[in-house]
């Protein structure tokens, strides 16, 4: 299913891919530049007793230990994302599936939220929520 795209719409999905990217490649300079560091992670499904809050920065330094001690990887398909944009905010919901070694560990859906950078005009997360549970 292709869906016709704003600037915009297809400026966020490049950001989200290229965060995908970091978490694959464990880029410890590119993860913390892509997210407002203070900004807020919400993870449902990983403990369904609680919903798990910490900051973006926690969330890189989860991810970069995650890949530490074994290749993951985040995966989605821009095809399946809703993408909204009001000016410099925008949002993008998304299935999601992560996977260690190759074989998939948890699925679900994402939420991004991002705001354009006031510098360079790049889009940035500023927080995400999840509901993955393992597979």
């Amino acid at each position: 299913m292709s869906t016709s795209r704003s600037p915009d719409e297809l400026s966020i999905i490049k950001a989200i891919q290229t965060f995908a990217d970091g978490i694959k490649n464990n880029d410890l300079d590119l993860l913390p530049s892509r997210v407002l560091l203070s900004g807020s992670a919400t993870r449902t499904g990983i403990d369904p007793s609680q919903h798990i809050h910490i900051s973006l920065s926690q969330l890189v330094g989860y991810i970069s230990e995650a890949a530490s001690a074994g290749d993951i990887e985040g995966r989605f398909d821009p095809d399946k994302a809703t993408v909204k944009v009001d000016g410099e905010l925008g949002m993008l919901w998304t299935p999601w599936e992560s996977f260690k070694g190759g074989k998939p560990t948890h699925k679900g859906s994402m939420i991004f939220t991002l705001m354009t950078g006031k510098e360079d005009g790049e889009w940035i997360i500023v927080s995400n929520a999840d509901n993955l549970v393992t597979v």
